[in-house]
């Protein structure tokens, strides 16, 4: 019986916080914590400016909406190029990530993102030189047949700062690049290493 008013109680609680809880409390709670989303009532869930400042104020905070929201450009891109560390494409609608444009604007300033791109933009030259201008480790998301694209290596390799691991995700074929092999090397690829890869 004590458990029955307890809970009933509990129930009277969260009815009152969430029935008072006004729309500049929700903007400054998801400006705060983009995962206070999750938190809020379903009024607020549904509200498009409250939905940008959650992904503005962090990019994971896509994953705790709607799929209406995860399939809106403004939003996802909104939540990616917020985001420093993973990618909130992730939590995308595939339909975003199968389209080639909107790729392409997101890898150009945020080239980790390839990660989550669908496996046919993976496998575009243009989007993945496009990405490696963020850096070399893009270069493990690329497709297989891209990673043994000389052009594409290459543009990895330069894309480096040192100890790179570039080559640990090509085919034989490029490791006998003699040009590429120099290259890896220069760019801090272990000696050790490339001899085991041969």
């Amino acid at each position: 019986m004590k458990l029955v008013v307890c809970v009933v109680c509990l129930c009277i609680i969260i009815n009152f916080v969430y029935c008072t809880i006004s729309r500049d409390i929700a903007i400054t709670a998801v400006t705060n914590d983009g995962h206070s989303i999750t938190d809020l009532p379903n009024e607020f869930k549904n509200d498009r400016e409250i939905i940008l400042l959650a992904v503005k104020s962090n990019g994971d905070a896509l994953k705790h909406l709607d799929e209406f929201f995860k399939n809106d450009k403004e939003v996802v891109s909104t939540a990616v190029l917020n985001h420093f560390i993973g990618s909130p494409l992730a939590y995308a609608s595939n339909c975003l990530k199968s389209d080639r444009e909107f790729i392409k604007t997101l890898v150009v300033k945020k080239g980790y993102c390839l990660e989550y791109a669908h496996e046919m933009l993976r496998d575009d030259k243009e989007i993945v030189m496009m990405a490696l201008d963020s850096g070399y480790y893009i270069f493990k998301y690329v497709s297989e047949r891209l990673r043994n694209d000389k052009e594409v290596v290459w543009k990895a390799l330069e894309s480096c700062w040192s100890n790179n691991n570039v080559l640990d995700y090509v085919g034989k074929d490029i490791l006998s690049d003699e040009e590429i092999v120099k290259k890896a090397i220069q760019k801090g690829y272990p000696l050790k290493k490339l001899k085991a890869r041969l």
